[in-house]
């Protein structure tokens, strides 16, 4: 699920493309217009259920494009954009006399409708770009299609965003309890016993350093191989020859390493043994998949 507010500006247009497939309009009836010239064509509505009222949150299938040879061109849709296919708005006060903002005020819950506004004013006004995209012509009209699935309160989001948080804390912590052992279960496998701390990351040390460790803020250099649980390099400064330079505890690098990287002394060497949720987690990143467990073996060259 995409989650905007409308505040948002729909600005994921600009990373879109239009599609080159087209299909037909599938309604064929005489678009309406209303006394603010918004033109729609409301294709369901249910008079009993839940009005969308202001500052209420909207989740729905949407897509958007321009009409051309009788055909719509498609820019945006929600069911390719989102895993679910589904985005959420929440509904604030038109940004001008027939808007988007308010044909989605004319719905109610479980309804679907088509709405059509001028190019011009929707990329200036409700995206708020300087000039619309090359890729629509000025004076086009643009097309919405909308299909309303829930619609909730502030109250009601924002309990609905606590019960997804407290999923994906949980689904994190079992995720993070398994990927404990399979580290711990790396360590054994290359000689050494060793035990997570609080964090739930492994710091084994190879090679003694001097000094004191670095302080949050301090910028440091360091050398490392950083390693899947199988064994797979997928990245190393040390094959470069060139250390890595970084300012530690201000988020540059992964939670992992800005937590290692502070238990060492300057040229202490370690193998880090990290959990996903404290590297890149669902994510993944270039040749790290998801939810992966990272292996580094680092040097704490030096720090200032």
């Amino acid at each position: 699920m995409i989650q905007f507010n409308l505040t948002a500006r729909l600005s994921l247009v600009l990373l879109f493309c239009i599609s080159s497939s087209l299909f037909a309009q599938k309604d064929g009836k005489k678009m309406k217009k209303t006394a603010n010239g918004l033109e729609y064509n409301i294709i369901r509505h249910d008079e009993s259920s839940r009005k969308i009222m202001k500052d209420d949150f909207v989740i729905l299938n949407l897509s958007y494009g321009v009409m051309r040879n009788n055909a719509d061109s498609l820019i945006f849709e929600s069911a390719t954009a989102a895993a679910d296919g589904k985005m959420v708005l929440q509904i604030t006060e038109s940004e001008y006399p027939g808007d988007i903002l308010e044909g989605i005020g004319m719905l109610s819950l479980n309804d679907s409708a088509r709405f059509s506004v001028i190019a011009d004013s929707f990329f200036i006004k409700t995206v708020r770009v300087d000039k619309i995209p090359p890729f629509v012509k000025s004076g086009e009209k643009i097309f919405f299609n909308i299909g309303v699935h829930e619609v909730l309160s502030i109250e009601e989001m924002q309990q609905k965003q606590a019960e997804v948080l407290a999923k994906q804390e949980e689904e994190m912590k079992s995720i993070t309890e398994k990927q404990i052992m399979e580290i711990k279960e790396y360590f054994v496998k290359n000689g050494y016993n060793a035990e997570p701390n609080e964090k739930g990351m492994f710091i084994v040390q190879t090679q003694p350093g001097t000094g004191e460790k670095p302080q949050n803020g301090k910028s440091v250099k360091v050398h490392y191989t950083g390693r899947l649980l199988n064994g797979t390099v997928f990245d190393s400064s040390v094959e470069r020859g060139e250390p890595f330079s970084f300012q530690l505890g201000v988020g540059q690098v992964i939670k992992g390493w800005d937590l290692g990287i502070a238990e060492l002394m300057p040229g202490e060497k370690a193998i880090l043994g990290i959990p996903s949720a404290l590297a890149y987690g669902a994510r993944g990143v270039g040749s790290i998949p998801a939810n992966s467990p990272l292996i580094f073996e680092v040097e704490l060259i030096s720090y200032e």
